[in-house]
């Protein structure tokens, strides 16, 4: 295979790779973004879809993040949408409230509110 031959299938590649990642952050729509501050400790929480499925992404000062798969649940009066994190051992559930925060429970019931940024 000639020199030209091999660049333009790399760039072909290249190109079926860039429109495959395109195709995919289209399908992902951020639901919110919220900062959750507790003392020195603060969290920014994104709530993501993609197709079907929702995400919560928290995102610690120090760069390190960690991502769960929630369900969506019927939400209460006051609340624009309600999730809850079926693979947490705390009962963990979030709430996003008409006026756009974010209010955390666990098995107990309510933990805090995470102000809204986006």
């Amino acid at each position: 295979m000639s020199g030209q031959k091999l660049w333009l299938r790399s760039l072909s590649l290249i190109v079926s790779l860039l429109l495959i990642t395109v195709a995919a952050a289209a399908e992902r729509k951020v639901i919110g973004k919220w900062l959750d501050k507790v003392g020195p400790i603060e969290q920014q929480i994104t709530i993501e879809q993609e197709g079907e499925k929702f995400y919560r992404t928290s995102t610690f000062h120090d760069g390190s993040s960690s991502r769960s798969e929630l369900v969506e649940v019927k939400a209460k009066s006051g609340e624009k949408q309600r999730f809850k994190d079926p693979k947490s051992g705390y009962g963990e559930s979030y709430a996003i409230k008409s006026d756009g925060n974010l209010a955390l429970y666990d098995s107990e019931g309510f933990i805090r509110e995470a102000k809204k940024i986006q």
